[in-house]
């Protein structure tokens, strides 16, 4: 019989696997061979554990045991074939080189021996979970529900085993946190709405992730209560006229709290005070009450002086004559600008009368 050079053979005698051969020229009456193509794994119908007995199967073959809790990475001619679960396999050696690594994954960290690339490949990918952390966050990793350490952003790798591994996140981004129409009681009882916003960042990833429940939720029940005290101690006036005050008051107030959990506190501020429809009207009326007693008086004001004025001008042309008549001809020119149309009266020229009446005038005036 003959074995072609990509070929091995597998010799039985009475059923019992006896011997593998390579290449070649054989007569061996009495026992039965069978040819196997010489690539990959040996075919299934073959007992490994009696083909390891064999003679010379080490030539010919090589042999991985995979235990519980491994896998082995396959490689033919140094490129990823394929991935082993638990059991016995063979594979056939000559003509192709076969390489195996094993990896433990009855634990979740990834051992450095096992390339980043090969987690990609088919067979492996199913038995990895990845965790993302981005450039804007810190991780927490947990095994078992146990706080292992913090994480950098990155990408991290752990083996899908009987160990419970989760990875949870802390934003480190400067955040917004409005707290809308809260009503809340003045000093002198008046119901009002503050819409308060204030800006927070994350300072201590490891408080947030680990020693609060809901940070963010606590944190904004300090505001709440923080904005409800202060508003209760003061009337609606001085709130009013404070305004500016509320957010740095507020923030300094809350400020111990925030630390406690893992924040920074960067600004705070009342972005609107909300009156109730009756006290708006009312504010409306007594300011524009002020407006009219302020308009009334800056009307007296311009009155006084102006009859001042008048009363300084007529004790000047009382010892002046001369001013008295340049303020007649000054009034004169006024009436002559809007007249627009003279109709004369008796004989003689409109000149005529005009200096007439100058004249009597002047003699009046000596």
């Amino acid at each position: 019989m003959r074995i072609a050079d990509h070929e091995c053979g597998v010799v039985f005698k009475q059923g019992s696997l006896k011997k593998v051969l390579g290449p070649g020229f054989y007569f061996d009456p009495g026992f039965n061979i069978r040819t196997y193509h010489r690539k990959g794994r040996v075919a299934a119908e073959l007992d490994i554990a009696l083909l390891e007995k064999a003679a010379d199967a080490e030539r010919f073959l090589r042999f991985a045991r995979v235990e519980e809790g491994q896998i082995c990475l396959v490689f033919q001619d140094s490129v990823y074939l394929e991935a082993l679960k638990p059991g016995n396999y063979a594979y056939w050696h000559g003509l192709h080189n076969y390489d195996f690594v094993f990896a433990d994954v009855s634990q979740p960290f990834i051992h450095e021996n096992i390339k980043r690339d090969w987690l990609r490949k088919p067979g492996v990918i199913e038995q990895v979970q990845v965790f993302t952390v981005q450039s804007y966050e810190k991780g927490a990793l947990y095994i078992d529900r146990t706080f292992q350490r913090l994480l950098e952003p990155g990408d991290y790798a752990y083996w899908k085993c009987a160990d419970a591994v989760e990875v949870h996140t802390c934003d480190l981004r400067i955040q917004q946190l409005d707290i809308s129409g809260q009503e809340l009681l003045s000093k002198d009882k008046v119901t009002l709405r503050i819409n308060f916003t204030c800006q927070i960042q994350a300072a201590d990833p490891e408080k947030v992730l680990r020693q609060s429940v809901n940070p963010l939720q606590q944190l904004y029940s300090a505001w709440q209560l923080s904005l409800r005290e202060y508003t209760g101690g003061f009337t609606l006036d001085e709130l009013l006229e404070n305004r500016e005050k509320i957010g740095t008051t507020v923030l300094e107030h809350v400020k111990e709290k925030a630390e406690a959990i893992g924040y920074k506190l960067i600004s705070a501020g009342a972005r609107d005070i909300i009156l109730p429809g009756e006290v708006r009207e009312i504010m409306n009326r007594v300011l524009l009450a002020e407006k009219q007693a302020q308009a009334n008086i800056i009307q007296r004001r311009e009155e006084t002086a102006s009859t001042r004025s008048l009363m300084n001008t007529a004790k000047l042309m009382e010892n002046n004559p001369t001013l008295l008549r340049l303020k007649e001809l000054e009034s004169l020119e006024k009436m002559i600008e809007k007249v627009q149309e003279i109709k004369l009266m008796g004989g003689g020229s409109f000149l005529d009368q005009l200096g007439s009446l100058l004249s009597d005038r002047k003699g009046d005036s000596s």
